[in-house]
């Protein structure tokens, strides 16, 4: 291959626009993964037709996620009332947490649950569980340090929690049609 007379010529692009085309072209089929060995790319049939004739195809270039969480501010989706304080302390803990039981963040809680997190303040597992992407097993293998953390933050920073300004209502129906209805 360093003989070919193309060889080196796309010297003066960066790394991640290599990986974005090889990307692509594992996508479109023109080159497959042998898993077998090492993961090394293979051209496809359909990429041997692509080289004898070449067409052009769109390339979804690479974004560079970690510098962005860094420079992006904290935004909260619809709402935007996301507490950077209580979001910022939240990540560190999931960071801690992750490095601990040497797991990825994200497998803890992405991004969105921690910015609903440190929107609602859930104080509770019960709470917890009402949280996008937080189901009954992960509220209940990760949640306690996290619902601690934003109890002691709503304190400590005598914070009004959506949850306690919530209106309750009695319904006017008989006990039994509420326990049913409760029941489903």
């Amino acid at each position: 291959h360093e003989e070919l007379e193309v060889f080196g010529s796309g010297m003066g692009e960066e790394e991640k626009m290599w990986n974005a085309v090889i990307r692509q072209a594992l996508i479109a089929g023109y080159l497959s993964k042998d898993v077998e060995n090492y993961g090394l790319l293979k051209v496809t049939p359909e990429g041997h037709k692509f080289l004898k004739k070449p067409k052009s195809f769109k390339i979804v270039e690479d974004n560079d996620f970690e510098e962005e969480e860094e420079e992006t501010p904290v935004r909260g989706g619809a709402s935007c009332a996301v507490d950077p304080v209580l979001y910022s302390m939240l990540k560190d803990l999931r960071k801690k947490l992750s490095k601990k039981l040497d797991v990825p963040p994200y497998v803890i809680f992405q991004d969105p649950s921690l910015e609903a997190m440190a929107t609602i303040y859930p104080v509770t597992l019960e709470e917890l569980q009402n949280i996008p992407g937080v189901g009954a097993g992960k509220a209940k293998r990760y949640g306690q340090e996290f619902c601690v953390l934003i109890k002691k933050h709503c304190e400590e920073n005598e914070i009004e929690r959506p949850e306690d300004l919530r209106v309750r209502t009695v319904a006017n129906k008989s006990k039994l049609k509420v326990s049913i209805i409760q029941a489903i």
